[in-house]
């Protein structure tokens, strides 16, 4: 008996007490208001996370959370893709669930719009507000890789698409970018990217950073097309970037001087220990 019980802890996640109870908590309230609605059922999941302090435990924590709580009444597919999601989390613990293809196949599964929705703010717990999101996996079948795409919309109401480059002309007409908008940026081997996309297909701004050791991220260059500026589009890049990188279990981003007014407006500080700014997250 025992031995079974331990040859299971070897293949399957095992919940520590407080996800436990966070999750029994959750099952005792739905009995309580059967006709909730989605937006309550994810409100009151959040409130558990905070409660119990599953945001502590590692990420697979969250989303077994929501597996045995929101989801747990869902078709068999579903239910099937989320097992596999969460059994790949478990066998590649340092592997976020962002980079696993296993999302999106989680994600193709979901048909109503309401589980599309509270599955964003599973995948992106910081966004304040559902965030319609779309996750494709890209490259060969034995090297597949997921790209995660999103919208962003400036104040006069225009979309834009949100994401990694594809290729690399892509990467290098944001560096042109950079260059016409006299961005003091060098390209270095260790750059990393995302470019913003307008209704054309033109990249028309973009964000290079680099990850560093003890979850950290420097944000190394942000742009935007000259005749779209003063639209928001910087401060809805830095926040969508900052979203990204807390689901990737950064923990603080650290930016140069250059631009030092725009960002202590976002939430940067100038931090002596860093010597640079600095926006930690939560």
């Amino acid at each position: 008996m025992l031995a079974d019980y331990l040859n299971t802890r070897k293949f399957n996640y095992y919940p520590v007490l407080n996800l436990l109870t966070a999750i029994n908590e959750f099952s005792d309230w739905q009995i309580q208001n059967p006709e909730a609605t989605a937006t309550a059922c994810e409100q009151t999941i959040g409130e558990l996370i905070r409660l119990y302090r599953i945001y502590q435990l590692p990420e697979i924590a969250r989303y077994y959370l929501f597996r045995y709580t929101y989801f747990k009444i869902s078709e068999s597919n579903v239910l099937s893709a989320f097992d596999k999601l969460l059994g790949v989390m478990f066998f590649n613990p340092g592997k976020p669930a962002l980079q696993c293809i296993e999302l999106s196949d989680l994600q193709m599964s979901l048909e109503k719009e309401d589980d599309k929705e509270i599955f964003s703010k599973l995948v992106f717990p910081a966004y304040l507000h559902h965030k319609k999101i779309e996750i494709k996996k890209i490259g060969l079948k034995d090297k597949e890789q997921t790209e995660i795409i999103t919208n962003i919309t400036d104040r006069s109401g225009q979309i834009y698409t949100f994401r990694h480059p594809e290729n690399a002309i892509e990467i290098g007409n944001l560096y042109r970018l950079f260059y016409i908008e006299n961005y003091p940026k060098t390209a270095s081997v260790n750059d990393r990217h995302y470019i913003l996309i307008d209704p054309a297909g033109k990249i028309i701004g973009g964000i290079c950073y680099k990850l560093l050791d003890g979850g950290i991220a420097l944000l190394d260059g942000l742009v935007i097309t000259a005749h779209l500026k003063n639209r928001g589009l910087g401060t809805l890049m830095v926040e969508e970037f900052c979203c990204r990188m807390q689901s990737l279990n950064i923990k603080i981003i650290k930016t140069h001087f250059y631009l030092k007014k725009f960002y202590e407006k976002i939430g940067f500080t100038t931090h002596n220990r860093w010597g640079e700014l600095v926006r930690f997250l939560d």
